[in-house]
């Protein structure tokens, strides 16, 4: 199972579940919170523009379940090229994905009153023009002040369900959209530098690689139907080499995970490619560049892409002496078994102090039998450092139970590590808190009730860092 490790102080969370329908558990700190605001079963967008996601979302972490989760996609092969990725296992894992939860297909019109949802920033207000940020709407003036651009541009191969697409159709201001034409987006000459509009305000190049890759894969848009290239200048982006870059440079900010969740609220699916842009290096049988920014952090364990020359080494004859490793790894990692088990009679919690890059990480699974988690409305968790100055260092998060249906686990595989739990017991939530680097000397990790009853408490020694 592949690793991520968060850099910095900040928290970020990891949920680790097996339906899509199980609870969102978080803990807060510092901005890495999601606060969904609601009208009816939308969601609006809570990201800021220009703000590095770097975190999933809770609704990210539910749609990646089963199958479909990024250890298990990530190993499945992708092309070599542009020409065989969408021949790919990978390309069709991926598009299988956003297809079968793509339960709701927007009309053009019903995508205007849509976007003071999944186009505002901070969960309302005023709609962000896509390529300028500037306010717009969000009441329609018949296309006086703004408009609906398609990014992947309607002349160039779409037609049916994907033209109207929420995912790919943008508000933008009208003088935009018409600056913009038909031109495919690139950096060359003749090609449209999608940064003009906003004088390099903000950065869209990210963006519409992204866009462009959900109709790609989403919509099977590989040739422009038949009618358009799909790369060049009568396609829709310069190149393979154009695309990747503005992956890489141009990183997913939390504007676009905003409204991945705002989307997937109204339609039911999701841009992979927003999550995970790693999965675009893999289609495709790129490297993932080691120091790029993604909301999941995997770019950090480097790329699945397979050795493309296995040969053996010609001599198998051992050294008998024993040389030393020119360039060791001065960080390693190390994985501590799980190191603390806290128990009471309605649930446990299975703690575990992980080191990377001399880094650690206090990791927190809670399991409970069924029928008493559903005497629970909410569970409160609180996860205080002490520090070795004796000051302390507070982390808190709810959980809300509600009446979903759970998955049972007898068995429980943690980061390489497999325990037992108790016969019919139920995993509800997972937590990753950074630990204060270098500060940490222990940390308490208590669970109560909504009225403030614990029900459990724990604390757990670090080592030095």
């Amino acid at each position: 199972m592949k690793h991520t490790m968060k850099q910095g102080l900040a928290l970020f969370l990891v949920l680790m579940i097996a339906v899509s329908c199980l609870p969102v558990f978080s803990l807060n700190a510092g901005n890495n919170t999601v606060d969904y605001v609601y009208s009816g079963s939308y969601i609006y967008n809570w990201g800021e523009r220009e703000e590095e996601a770097t975190f999933l979302s809770p609704n990210a972490l539910k749609f990646y379940t089963g199958s479909n989760t990024y250890d298990v996609l990530s190993e499945i092969e992708g092309g070599t090229s542009t020409s065989t990725a969408p021949k790919s296992a990978l390309y069709s894992a991926l598009q299988k994905l956003m297809k079968d939860k793509h339960r709701k297909i927007t009309s053009y019109q019903e995508t205007r009153p849509l976007y003071q949802y999944t186009d505002c920033e901070n969960s309302g207000g005023k709609i962000s023009s896509f390529y300028s940020g500037d306010p717009i709407g969000p009441a329609w003036d018949s296309g006086s002040t703004w408009n609906r651009e398609h990014t992947w541009p309607n002349s160039k191969g779409l037609g049916g369900s994907d033209e109207n697409d929420i995912m790919m159709l943008r508000p933008t201001a009208t003088s935009e959209n018409g600056s913009r034409g038909n031109r495919a987006y690139g950096q060359s000459g003749g090609y449209y530098f999608p940064n003009t509009e906003s004088n390099g305000a903000h950065d869209v190049r990210g963006d519409v690689a992204r866009i462009f890759l959900y109709v790609y894969v989403r919509w099977g848009n590989v040739d422009g139907n038949g009618q358009y290239s799909t790369w060049g200048s009568n396609g829709v982006i310069e190149s393979l080499d154009v695309l990747l870059t503005w992956m890489e440079e141009d990183p997913v900010d939390t504007w676009e995970l905003g409204r991945n969740d705002s989307v997937e609220s109204i339609t039911g699916t999701r841009n992979v490619f927003v999550d995970y842009p790693e999965f675009a290096f893999l289609l495709f049988g790129e490297e993932i560049p080691a120091d790029m920014t993604t909301p999941s952090g995997e770019a950090k364990n480097g790329s699945s892409t397979p050795d493309p020359d296995p040969t053996p080494d010609p001599d198998p004859t051992p050294d008998t002496e024993q040389k030393p490793d020119p360039n060791p790894d001065p960080t390693p990692d190390t994985e501590q078994p799980l190191d603390k088990t806290l128990t009471s009679e309605t649930i446990s919690a299975f703690m575990q102090v992980r080191t990377e890059n001399k880094k650690q990480d206090l990791r927190v699974i809670f399991v409970c039998d069924r029928e008493v988690l559903y005497t629970f409305e909410k569970l409160i968790v609180t996860v205080e450092f002490t520090l070795k100055d004796g000051g302390r260092k507070t982390y808190n998060g709810t959980l809300g139970i509600g009446s979903q249906d759970f998955t049972l686990f007898e068995t429980i595989t943690a980061d390489g590590d497999t325990f037992r739990a108790a016969e019919g017991c139920l995993l509800f939530g997972r937590a990753i808190v950074d630990i204060p680097e270098g500060d940490a000397v222990s940390a308490i990790v208590t669970l109560k009730d909504k009225n403030g009853n614990a029900l459990l408490s724990g604390s757990v020694p670090f080592a030095e860092q």
